[in-house]
Order: structure tokens, then C-alpha cells, then sequence
């Protein structure tokens, strides 16, 4: 093995090591170097634009001097040069496309490129370089943790990874959820490292609900906490002027905020590192804590304020136990800002098994189906690919991003622990109750729901939350609600079993419904010809969205969007002629994160409204209505 030292960009740089890159190297997931040694220890994993692979960053100890870099990447491209930068914030794994712009990543805070030179990667390539903690911090007021890892290709390519801890660290994640006159969250992220390292970081990312062009202003902000007395009813009522508590344990002033870090920024991203906060733990609060933020005119004028809840990690399991085949998949993603890690077990004597996820959950077995239908995996859709990949890929062994999310076999092949940054659990394109389906010789074998779990250890499930609307006239067809009973859970799944026109005045299926959640129960008025649903009033809309006049905008941005208008938010519905042809036309799923079954803005008790907009003119334009 040949050693050379290379430029150093800086005077403190103490020691540079290139390793040349191995010509060939056959598993495409022994991808990095194993500092078993070090006591700490973060990562960044790729897997986009033909770079597949990790770079480590590794600390020795708290006292040592040097930082080590380990890079381990494969080149499927013809890309050999690439620049590489630490970025502000971390990768949002929920965002599909253009996930690694300077909008969603923040401003460049160090180039490596003016310490070490660009990388050349070619085939599997090994590169070790060492650098001086006077410049580079892992952790603490100036650390890395938590930001992210761009790399950029001279044709423009980028690809980019949130800078992890390794998997064997303890993550927590809160969330202030704001949508009243703010829009957005802040989180706030701890990190157990090892026994005796502790980080934290404060995100946030909040606009202005009431102004229609993005405009920077700066706020004062502090964590209260409702009286430890207070019933749970009390808090889901609670008014933002009714919270007068500080929050203080140990009364070094933590919950102020402004007073410690400054005000915070809207209108524009920001990552505040804060050390004070690694000892701050939710779980184990007997207080509800809210985040406040106050007028940056009147210091004592509250705008807006919202619960901190812990946001759990998310972990999927699907079980398959057929006379020949038993298989559990485990899907595992800590927060939105970290990959999916994914673990497999097999157990088989076939040997052309593939594995895909497709876009809806089983037919429950209570469902009555024609029986020229009857099939056990009918009604999961075709293969989960909202990034509208080429299906099936048209070169094997690429990099995750080339393949349609739900190709599971085509981006791991069958290991039993791997990883995907194009897998995740959290958001709109969850794969939370989507179908896993197992094939053999191309043909459906079997297919089960992928449910959620307490941890990736545990056989218990999570405990859900279930609401349903029923139609039936002049629509016949239920929709699904499901949340976790879990404060800290936003998202919503929404499972559109089937609709299907069932009052004779049409046998063809029907595009483009809107529809929406409204204020009001339905009255009998369900029946009328003339001016139906009207009881229902109008379109749900707690925030006040309508009010501000904006919901016109609410296809370009979310913040304008109210929460019943569901066919701007996610998309319209399809009414099957007839029953045979209900699961294929009607049949679909969303995942929601602005809904609530639980709480103040619970959408339980109110009207479900499906419209039509080209019906007769004195019936209105709503359809069909259902509480």
C-alpha cells in the first residue's frame, strides 16, 4: 500500500493520509472503516448520482488533537472529481427531489476542497485523511454533528448526507409544531454519543402565515410550562396567554431562550448548537412544555405558541410465514434528518425471491369482494414509486436514488442489514401501511402490511387511533383514518377503501372529486336534491387560513393551505361505475401530517364532503357528505 501526503490548506493541518483507492471491492455495503477504538464517531452515508458509500469522521478521544476522515465510496459514474463542504443544516430524508439545494441545506460553513483537494473517486475508493480539532470540531458550540455533507461534481451533480451519530447512540427528537399565525417547526435534537457526551442542536424552520412573500424578522422566544396540576384535558384547551411558567428546573434561566441565544429567525432556516439543552429531557416531564414566541415590537405580546412533543423514532415490521418462506423485515429511521436502516430475515429453500413495497395495505379480510376478484393480495396497487422511476431499473447495482422507492431487492439484493436514503418513514411518502410483497419467479407469492412497532426489538405493536366515514347515498364506500395514540404523532394515514355511484344515475367512473373535511356533522340533507351537504358548513379551517385570504395559494405552499382542504393538499378521488371496478378506479392511501385526530383541532364529529362540480346546478356542487 502506497502513502503520499498531499496539500495542507491550513498551518495548524497536522497530518494528511491518501490511501490509493482499491481497483475492486465486491460487496457494495462494505463501505467503511471500523474504528472500534474511538470514543466518538459520526457518519455520513450516500447512496445518489452513481456514489455509493460512507465517509467517517472519528475522535480517538475527548482530549485527543486529531480528527480523522475516512472516506469509502464506490464510482458506478464517470464523474472522478468532486468537491466537498460541510453545509448549515441536515438532509431532510422526506424530500424526494432537489433534497441537496442550498434552500434546503443553507450556506457552505467549510470547504474541504481548500484543505485537502477535490476527491477523485474511481471504482471503490479508500482515503484517510487526518486534520487538526483546532479545526474541525465533531461536537460542542462548533461541532459538525448534525450538519450535513455535500459533495458536487464539476457537470453540478450534488449529493448530500445529514452528519450522524453511528447507529449505537441515543437520539431523541421534540417537535414545536406551529399553524396558527407561524407556520413551520422547531426541533429540538439530543444525542447521547457515549457515556460521558452529550450534544444538542435547536432547528427551526417558521414563516409568517399572514404574509404572501417571505419577509425576515426576528423574535423573542421561551419555553413555559403549564402548572404540573393541570389535567391533560386542560392542556389540549389551552389559550397561549394562559401560559405564565417559565420553564426552569434548575434555575439557570434554560426556557429563555432569547435571553440565551438570541432571537429567533422567521422567514429563514436556522441551526442554533446548544449545549445547555443536552440535559433538557421531555420523556420524563410531568409539565406539558409549550415553545413561545412573542411580538418583536411589544416584548410582552404573545403570537403564537405550540406544544413540544417528543417525536419518537419509527419502526416498521412485516411478517411473512408461509409453509416454505418465513420472512420479518424491520424498517428503522430515527428522525426525518437520518436514513432508514433496514434489517431482513430470511428463511427459505427458493432462490429467486424478490421483495418490493407496493402503495396500499392488504383488503381487511371483512371487505366483500366479487368473487371473480378474490385474490390475497388484491387492492395493494402497483410498486411505491412517487419519484416515478423506470420500472423495473434498466442496470442493476446502481445507487438508491435510481430506483423506485418500493424496489427493495433491486437496492440491497438480499442482505440481511442495510441501509436506504431513498426509504422514508416519516412525512407524505411514508411507506407506513403500505404493502410488502414478496415475489418468486416474478409471480405475487404473498404480500403483509407493514405496521409499526414499539422499537426494532420489540414484537408490540403501536396502539392507533381509527375513524371512518361511511356513505351511502348517494356514494357507497368507507374512508380510513388512522393516528398513533402517541402526542408526539402528525402523521395521518388515510385509506380510501372504495366509492363507488350507487343512486343509478351513472354506470361510468368519475375523475377529479374534490373533497374536503367541513365544520359541521352532516344533517339529513345527505338525501336532497337540491342544495346537499349544506349542513356541513364550511371547510374545516382552524388556523384562520380562509380568514387571511390565502388559500387560493395553497397548491404552491403548504402554509396557505387550511386543514379540511384535502383535494388541494394531497390530491382529488376517483368514483368507480360499478363494484367490480371500485378497488382498481377508487381505491387509495394518503399520509397526512396536518390532520389530527386527537386534541383541540380533532377532525372526529365533523363531515367528510366529497364535491362534484359538473352535476345539475340546483343540487350545488357537493356530491355526497358523511360524519
Amino acid at each position: 500500500m502506497y502513502f503520499s501526503t498531499i496539500g495542507m490548506g491550513f498551518p495548524k493541518l497536522l497530518l494528511v493520509l491518501v490511501i490509493l483507492p482499491y481497483l475492486y471491492c465486491e460487496s457494495l455495503d462494505d463501505d467503511e472503516f471500523n474504528n472500534v477504538n474511538t470514543s466518538i464517531q459520526l457518519i455520513s452515508r450516500f447512496s445518489q448520482d452513481l456514489i455509493h458509500g460512507s465517509i467517517l469522521f472519528s475522535q480517538h478521544s475527548l482530549i485527543d488533537d486529531i480528527i480523522l476522515i475516512s472516506v469509502s465510496l464506490k464510482n458506478f459514474g464517470n464523474s472522478l472529481q468532486w468537491s466537498w463542504q460541510i453545509k448549515e443544516f441536515p438532509v431532510d430524508y422526506t424530500i424526494l427531489n432537489d433534497r441537496c439545494s442550498d434552500k434546503n441545506l443553507g450556506n457552505k460553513l467549510l470547504n474541504f476542497d481548500d484543505t485537502f483537494g477535490e476527491l477523485t473517486l474511481e471504482n471503490h475508493t479508500r482515503l484517510q485523511f487526518s486534520i487538526s480539532k483546532s479545526i474541525l470540531e465533531l461536537t460542542g458550540p462548533l461541532g459538525i454533528w448534525y450538519r450535513s455533507l455535500l459533495l458536487k461534481d464539476n457537470a453540478g451533480n450534488t449529493i448530500c448526507s445529514t452528519i450522524m451519530a453511528k447507529d449505537d447512540s441515543e437520539l431523541r427528537v421534540a417537535e414545536a409544531k406551529f399553524q396558527t399565525r407561524f407556520f413551520g417547526n422547531i426541533y429540538i435534537v439530543w444525542v447521547g454519543i457515549s457515556s460521558s457526551l452529550m450534544d444538542a442542536i435547536i432547528f427551526t424552520n417558521l414563516e409568517d402565515r399572514k404574509s404572501l412573500k417571505t419577509e425576515l424578522t426576528t423574535n423573542n422566544w421561551k419555553i413555559f410550562s403549564t402548572d404540573v396540576l393541570e389535567s391533560i384535558l386542560d392542556k389540549s384547551k389551552l389559550n397561549c396567554d394562559a401560559l405564565q411558567i417559565l420553564y426552569d428546573p434548575e434555575s439557570n434561566g434554560l426556557g429563555d431562550l432569547g435571553a440565551r441565544l438570541g432571537p429567533v429567525q422567521i422567514g429563514k432556516k436556522s441551526l442554533i448548537r446548544d449545549t445547555n439543552l443536552a440535559t433538557f429531557d421531555i420523556e420524563y416531564e410531568n409539565r406539558a412544555l409549550y415553545m413561545v414566541l412573542f411580538d418583536s415590537e411589544r416584548a410582552d405580546n404573545i403570537l403564537d405558541c405550540a406544544q413540544i412533543n417528543l417525536k419518537k423514532s419509527i419502526t416498521l415490521k412485516g411478517f411473512v410465514n408461509e409453509t416454505n418462506i418465513k420472512l420479518e423485515l424491520t424498517l428503522w429511521q430515527k428522525s426525518k434528518f437520518e436514513i432508514t436502516n433496514v434489517y431482513s430475515k430470511v428463511d427459505s429453500i427458493q432462490n429467486d425471491i424478490t421483495l418490493r413495497l407496493h402503495e396500499m395495505p392488504l383488503i381487511p379480510k371483512t371487505f366483500k369482494t366479487p368473487l371473480i376478484l378474490n385474490n390475497n393480495c388484491l387492492g395493494v396497487g402497483n410498486i411505491f414509486n412517487p419519484t416515478g422511476k423506470l420500472f423495473p431499473a434498466e442496470v442493476e447495482r446502481q445507487t438508491q436514488d435510481k430506483y423506485a422507492i418500493g424496489d427493495l431487492s433491486g437496492k440491497y439484493n438480499y442482505d440481511d442489514s442495510s441501509w436506504d436514503t431513498y426509504l422514508p418513514l416519516f412525512g407524505s411518502n411514508s411507506v407506513i401501511h403500505r404493502s410488502l410483497v414478496l415475489y418468486i419467479n416474478k409471480e405475487i407469492l404473498t404480500c403483509t402490511t407493514l405496521l409499526p412497532f414499539t422499537d426494532p426489538h420489540s414484537q408490540t405493536k403501536v396502539a392507533y387511533l381509527t375513524a371512518e366515514a361511511i356513505f351511502r347515498y348517494p356514494l357507497v364506500g368507507r374512508i380510513i383514518f388512522r393516528q398513533p395514540i402517541d402526542i408526539g404523532a402528525t402523521e395521518t394515514v388515510i385509506i380510501i377503501e372504495s366509492l363507488v355511484h350507487a343512486d343509478g344515475t351513472t354506470l361510468k367512473d368519475s375523475d377529479d372529486h374534490r373533497w374536503s373535511i367541513n365544520v359541521q356533522p352532516p344533517g339529513k340533507d345527505f338525501y336532497n336534491w337540491m342544495d346537499r351537504c349544506k349542513s356541513a358548513g364550511p371547510i374545516y379551517d382552524p388556523h384562520k387560513v380562509v380568514k387571511n385570504n390565502m388559500t387560493y395559494l395553497c397548491s404552491k405552499s403548504l402554509k396557505y393551505c387550511s386543514v379540511g382542504d384535502l383535494s388541494s393538499r394531497l390530491n382529488s378521488l376517483s368514483i368507480a361505475g360499478n363494484k367490480l371496478n371500485a378497488i382498481g378506479v377508487s381505491r387509495h392511501m394518503f399520509v397526512d401530517e396536518y390532520m389530527s385526530l386527537f386534541g383541540i383541532n380533532s377532525i372526529i364529529g365533523k363531515s367528510l364532503v366529497i364535491y362534484g362540480d359538473h352535476g345539475p346546478q340546483a343540487r350545488g356542487d357537493r356530491l355526497a357528505c358523511s360524519k
